[in-house]
């Protein structure tokens, strides 16, 4: 609240808005983006992502992130050390993915 009602930073939203930066979440329909109806669930260490930047990009392309593996997961994208998840998915067919796989699906990391 208070940083948003400082007049310097006031000024500062002024500034952006003006120069064309989007203040507001897009809308879109999910159905169109490439991951709609997807579920995914992450595990491990991941090298070349952040777990939260992996899960706002596959949520971006209309994914879904959950904590466990389930008949509805679509995928599990699997980092160092992953634990019993992967064999779980495994266990129910799910297709489980590396880094390198991920990125061929969603593109590269950023930052």
């Amino acid at each position: 609240y208070e940083y948003l009602h400082t007049d310097r930073n006031v000024d500062l939203i002024a500034k952006l808005q003006l120069a064309g930066v989007t203040m507001t979440e897009p809308t879109h329909d999910t159905g169109d983006l490439p991951l709609s109806g997807t579920t995914w669930v992450l595990t491990g260490r991941l090298d070349r992502w952040t777990r939260l930047v992996a899960e706002e990009r596959i949520k971006l392309l209309g994914g879904t992130v959950t904590d466990s593996v389930s008949k509805k997961t679509t995928y599990v994208l699997v980092g160092a050390d992953p634990g019993s998840k992967v064999q779980r998915a495994q266990q129910l067919g799910i297709q489980v993915l590396d880094e390198e796989r991920f990125e061929d699906l969603v593109g590269a990391a950023v930052g």
